[in-house]
């Protein structure tokens, strides 16, 4: 089987001509060509192990036989820039028309695919945007980009070829153009530009790279695309605002959670072709686009958006701060829902190899998929679960880098009240494990002369509190068991250790412990607070109290006498918790 690829030095044809090498593997049959302007710029991984013509595609006719000798064409080259002007507009044409003749007397070509734009469609200007475009949407291109891309597939259409053409929507992922869409958002929340911080409703259709190019590859082989035209996206549409948040949520910050006025939404939404094109898409559906047309031939994405953008910040991330190849192990205990899962995103982000443990198996499950991490199911309340993390670790002869000891639960209500059983659960786990876990690793530590402990306590170490009394005092065994462990490394300055004592935070922990939340009550977002944990571990600090309210409740828990605390805490339970 022979395959033609134009454009393999590009974001896209590079993916797809991986993608296709992996295919091919025990398949000899499988020969690819690529035709690129500079050799020097295909990925060397590539460039070994295809045919490389050098050329202008323009020019395509000087390698008519090995063109016309091919049973898949991918046709992806395009000139893409914006100040291109006729210039780039003339050259997309030229080149697909040269390409297309050429192929009209190919005797072995089964499927021609074009990769063309959602901008070769785009939106007519009496167009509210209401719903999404469709295959038979009028074409009203708005930049020389997208009317190119609309003549060439006018032009291949009017050919004989066996063509299917792909519309791909905003396509992201590692090695995407910096200067484009998510990559230039996630920049913007990470320096924290002020746009960032508005939840923008305009609405846009997305799609991963490697959905993408599972969706050419499918195409190209599915009957019922034959001469066909599809919009590729993953069928999930995300607002601006979504994608700021989305990108917030992997590096710790805050953003798109400023709500526009609807007033002014409205406004500019009437004004919409007024608009330049990227305002238009802050506050209406532009690029909102229906994948309804490729699912039916039987093409189905895998990749949904917060996935695929964290595994996008991963790779922006190494650009800068190359991951080694002989990664430690962070650990993360409770790492399927709050703070844990938090910190298991964030550190992803960073590079981090993962080993995430937690008993709730299908989130555990779900999160370990999308963080290419270990998942180990386990129930800290018995302590063989514990022997089994270490002797894990044994077994696969791993290094441990980080152990995170995030796993907590509580109950509420009078001692007496609750039975043994859920008392000593709470101290299994709490105390324990936690116990257990930090002995093993700071053993490890010293042979590796380096590593991170980190030990999750709460606000609640800080005073008896009745009606949570076991809860309390195993928070505050904690707090003051890693203090100590903190003084033991101190000869080891290759080890750190760290006591986090976090403020009310929005896990599903009042719920599971039936603490009510009060009316006025403002939890702290679990991000936020893994973004706090990570900065304190970097910057080697020993204990660090997270939340205006558990520094204040510090403060108190100095000042006030031990009665006057049972006494304050005892009526705040009782009438508020």
């Amino acid at each position: 089987m022979r395959i033609f690829i134009t454009g393999a030095t590009g974001f896209i044809g590079a993916q797809l001509t991986r993608y296709l090498l992996a295919e091919s593997q025990g398949n000899a049959a499988l020969d690819i060509t690529c035709l690129v302007r500079d050799a020097r710029r295909l990925d060397a991984t590539i460039r070994s192990r295809v045919t490389v013509l050098t050329g202008d595609l323009r020019e395509v006719t000087c390698y008519a036989k090995a063109v016309q000798d091919c049973d898949y064409v991918f046709h992806i080259a395009a000139n893409a820039s914006v100040t291109g002007g006729l210039r780039a507009y003339r050259e997309n044409i030229d080149s697909t028309r040269a390409l297309f003749e050429t192929l009209q007397n190919a005797p072995h070509l089964k499927r021609f695919v074009f990769t063309s734009s959602i901008g070769a469609i785009d939106r007519q200007t009496t167009d509210d945007c209401s719903q999404p475009l469709i295959e038979t949407s009028p074409s009203n291109p708005v930049t020389l980009y997208g009317k190119s891309k609309w003549d060439c597939e006018r032009l291949i259409t009017e050919s004989a070829l066996p063509y299917t053409i792909v519309r791909p929507t905003w396509v992201y992922g590692p090695n995407m153009r910096l200067n484009s869409h998510v990559a230039v958002f996630a920049q913007m929340v990470k320096r924290g530009h002020p746009l960032s911080y508005v939840n923008f409703p305009g609405q846009v259709s997305v799609i991963y790279i490697d959905d993408l190019i599972e969706c050419l590859w499918h195409v190209a082989r599915a009957p019922g695309a034959h001469r066909q035209a599809f919009f590729a996206s993953d069928g999930n549409p995300v607002t601006l605002g979504q994608i700021f948040r989305m990108l917030g949520q992997g590096f710790g910050q805050t953003a798109g959670t400023i709500a526009l006025p609807e007033v002014i939404v409205n406004h500019l939404r009437q004004l919409r072709p007024q608009l330049p094109l990227t305002a238009q898409n802050l506050f209406s559906h532009v690029l909102w686009a229906d994948n309804t047309k490729l699912m039916t031939t039987g093409f189905i994405p895998t990749v949904d958006f917060q996935t695929g953008v964290l595994r996008t910040l991963r790779w922006m991330t190494t650009l800068s701060k190359p991951i080694a190849t002989t990664n430690p192990v962070t650990v993360i205990t409770g790492a399927a829902s709050g703070i844990g899962k938090a910190l298991a995103q964030q550190l992803y982000v960073e590079g981090h190899a993962l080993c995430l443990v937690d008993k709730n198996q299908v989130e555990l499950n779900v999160l370990a998929k999308t963080l290419d991490a270990h998942a180990l199911c386990l129930d800290l309340a018995q302590p063989s679960a514990w022997e089994a993390l270490s002797s894990w670790f044994e077994k696969n002869a791993l290094t441990l880098g980080w152990l995170i000891n995030n796993a907590g639960i509580g109950a509420r209500g009078p001692s007496d009240s609750l039975s043994f059983e859920q008392q000593q659960r709470i101290v299994e786990v709490n105390c324990l494990a936690v116990t257990y876990l930090s002995r093993w690793a700071i053993s490890q530590f010293r042979k590796q002369k380096h590593g991170v402990l980190i030990n999750v306590a709460s606000s609640a170490a800080f005073q008896p509190l009745p009606f949570m009394a076991v809860y309390a005092a195993s928070k505050a065994y904690v707090r003051h068991f890693t203090h100590s462990l903190a003084g033991e490394v101190q000869d080891a300055p290759g080890i750190s250790v760290l006591s986090v004592s976090p403020s009310g935070t929005a896990t599903r922990f009042q719920v599971m412990a039936g603490v009510r939340q009060t009316a006025n009550e403002q939890l702290l977002d679990p991000a936020w607070v893994a973004r706090k944990i990570i900065t304190a571990a970097c910057q080697r600090h020993a204990d660090v109290i997270i939340g205006r309210l558990g520094q204040l409740m510090s403060i108190v828990s100095r000042l006030l006498p031990s009665h006057w605390q049972i006494l304050l805490w005892r009526r705040l339970m009782e009438k508020h918790r």
